[in-house]
């Protein structure tokens, strides 16, 4: 196993349904399961999940076989083998983003996650950071031009996935480039296009910048029901970019190493949220 297959399979369980998923497959063992019983067994539907099916399968996580009618689905167990013998060798501390070859520590990241008005997309990413990071990240967010306001559907869709947004607020980028500044920033991240162009000069840390371009779910016209799945779209896609990020191995990697480990972040998981926008506009 390389790098970039450790990544990817490490992201697709970046996700707690995904997660409970593959953890009832591990169970059933090689007899594997139908679709039928995984979603009564994780509380899914039908729609929602195929879509984590689908990205398990991609990252090698699970096979199927038809059996009659049904499709029966199985952990790979070989690939889960590889990827601990891979993580055992490869988690050990180097010198990196956040310490040195002598010391063992792992000290917290701090990543600001840049939108345009600081309402919606970074939001989110934000609130996914932090709780995927599990101490080992500190998130922030703002915005080039912030509203003062964060969006309520993507507060609604936060909570409904599992993770925090009670303490969501839209700040100004000057919030972070000023002489008291909340945090010496470690990465920046910006997730609209109208600030893909930050100059991060100004940004304390020197930090080391990515961006990841994500439709804006504002800008949507359609039904509430409509809106509400471009937004699940957008979460989907920054639930995957952040569990790659967190699964990199920041101690080992320079700063142009990880601008380019961004910058391929942000080409991917992008595309279904675009075509997903585009169906309801």
């Amino acid at each position: 196993m390389n790098s970039d297959d450790a990544v990817l399979a490490l992201s697709a369980l970046a996700y707690g349904a995904r997660m409970d998923i593959f953890r009832l497959l591990i169970r059933a063992g090689k007899d594997g399961l139908p679709a039928g019983r995984i979603a009564e067994g994780c509380g899914l539907s039908a729609s929602t999940l195929s879509f984590h099916l689908n990205q398990l399968k991609a990252a090698g996580l699970v096979t199927n076989r038809r059996a009659g009618r049904s499709l029966i689905y199985s952990a790979n167990a070989e690939l889960v083998d590889a990827l601990i013998a891979y993580l055992g060798d490869t988690l050990r501390p180097a010198a990196s983003l956040a310490g040195n070859a002598d010391d063992t520590s792992e000290d917290v990241i701090n990543v600001l996650f840049v939108g345009a008005g600081n309402s919606g997309r970074s939001i989110m990413a934000e609130s996914v950071l932090n709780h995927l990071g599990r101490g080992r990240f500190r998130a922030f967010s703002a915005g080039v031009r912030h509203t003062g306001k964060v969006s309520g559907m993507a507060l609604d869709i936060l909570r409904r996935a599992g993770f925090p947004a009670d303490a969501a607020r839209s700040k100004p980028l000057e919030v972070f480039t000023a002489p008291d500044a909340a945090a010496v920033l470690n990465i920046v991240i910006t997730v609209s296009e109208d600030a893909g162009g930050l100059n991060t000069a100004a940004l304390p840390g020197q930090p080391v910048q990515g961006h990841w371009p994500t439709a804006d779910p504002l800008g949507v016209v359609g039904t509430e029901v409509e809106i509400a799945a471009v937004y699940d779209s957008v979460l989907a896609s920054l639930v995957d970019r952040v569990g790659t990020l967190t699964a990199l191995p920041l101690r080992s990697l320079d700063a142009v190493s990880l601008q380019r480990r961004l910058a391929a972040i942000g080409r991917h998981a992008g595309d279904h949220v675009s075509s997903a926008a585009r169906g309801v506009a």
